[in-house]
């Protein structure tokens, strides 16, 4: 009985956790409604989804800081080379991901068969490329406006009631590394 007490209270003290666990931090303010998330200037990037029962179009957008967007529009222009060249964060996370894919090989190597060896590790780096890469040029009360495009000087209105969800997008690209197996010779 006295541990069928005891878990009760620690789950109760669990779901309650501390005050500010759960409750908005002092000072900080949020927006009445979701559209105020989004102010004139923000960048966005917008992926447009069925919605589930295939009825209609639904839209989720991911807002980036400046340094971000311009990394997605860059993404979209610029070999993987170049990338690692502009962006100090991409070239320290691919040579990461290499250190740590040459240090597991090392350690399998011994395992490969007789006359082989791998080759030089290639780094593939992948952004999200099909977001729609936009500017909020109003945000209205049941829609935001936004630009897109080269120049951006396309326009396109969304509703609110198709905005799914809006989330903050880091734009971290993806890396995956792989070494071939090859002949010694080569």
């Amino acid at each position: 009985m006295k541990s069928l007490l005891a878990g009760t209270l620690l789950l109760s003290l669990i779901l309650q956790g501390p005050p500010s666990l759960f409750a908005q931090a002092e000072g900080e303010e949020f927006p009445s409604s979701m559209l105020g998330f989004l102010k004139v200037g923000t960048r966005v990037g917008v992926h447009y989804n069925q919605s589930p029962d295939r009825t209609g179009e639904q839209f989720t957008i991911g807002i980036y800081d400046e340094s971000g967007w311009r990394m997605a529009v860059d993404a979209r222009k610029l070999s993987n080379s170049e990338l690692r060249k502009k962006y100090e964060i991409i070239d320290s996370l691919a040579t990461q991901y290499l250190k740590e894919h040459e240090e597991s090989m090392s350690k399998r190597s011994n395992k490969l068969p007789t006359g082989t060896r791998y080759a030089e590790p290639e780094i593939s780096i992948s952004f999200d490329r099909s977001a729609l890469l936009c500017t909020v040029l109003h945000v209205g009360s049941d829609y935001v406006l936004v630009s897109y495009g080269e120049q951006n000087n396309k326009r396109r209105v969304l509703p609110k009631h198709l905005i799914k969800y809006i989330y903050w997008d880091n734009n971290i690209p993806n890396f995956s590394v792989q070494s071939k197996i090859v002949n010694s010779d080569n």
